[in-house]
């Protein structure tokens, strides 16, 4: 029992210092491209992206961690040569397991919060095409208590606040398209709806992508 601990705790540790050289070498990869200076954009701006993590959903109080994803799909103009106005219509989704939402009498052994909102946001490019952005919108959320069965019942919260932030690192494709490597913290904050009777809170990290287009 001892010698297959230790033999797991070696197979950790081997894959913890793998991911840390992985990172280490993302990290310099990104600082050398950087030196080249930053690349001209336009006055026009359109983004998508994706991205997967880890996160947690709250339905009626009880919390799940959960794996996340969210999408976005953003268009705006350049206010200068370093910042960017968009709109932008996004979404997250998270799988939830164990909720008792007991005011609507339903048991959900797994289920998925699909949330869509619109928003505006704001993003700032540095001189080595590293960018920040934020996105802020209203947002409701769609509760499915079995993804797998097109039969089962789905519920929608009433409207609320959700959004994200993001840091990442944007290579350049052409002479309008772009590439970006980033992480993004998402949140969707919904109150109780009509059909649901309780809110419904996700928030996560996700790791991810996007094509920009200036």
């Amino acid at each position: 029992m001892k010698a297959g601990i230790y033999r797991l705790e070696r197979v950790v540790a081997r894959r913890s210092r793998l991911h840390c050289h992985a990172l280490a070498g993302i990290a310099a990869c990104m600082l050398v491209a950087g030196s080249a200076g930053a690349r001209e954009r336009g006055d026009f701006h359109f983004r998508a992206r994706l991205g997967l993590g880890l996160g947690r959903a709250e339905v009626t109080g009880e919390y799940s961690t959960t794996a996340t994803a969210d999408f976005g799909f953003a268009v705006g103009p350049a206010l200068s040569e370093r910042v960017v106005l968009y709109g932008e219509f996004f979404g997250i989704a998270a799988v939830i397991s164990e909720a008792d939402v007991e005011d609507s009498l339903v048991e959900i052994d797994q289920g998925v919060v699909r949330t869509l909102g619109l928003g505006i946001g704001l993003t700032y490019y540095t001189d080595s095409d590293c960018y920040f952005s934020g996105t802020l919108g209203v947002t409701q959320a769609e509760l499915d208590f079995n993804p797998y069965d097109s039969d089962t019942t789905e519920a929608e919260t009433g409207f609320g606040l959700g959004g994200s932030l993001a840091a990442g690192r944007e290579f350049a494709l052409g002479p309008n398209l772009g590439f970006g490597l980033e992480a993004r913290a998402v949140f969707s904050v919904n109150d109780k709806g009509d059909e649901l009777e309780e809110s419904v809170t996700v928030y996560g990290l996700t790791l991810g992508g996007q094509i920009t287009f200036h």
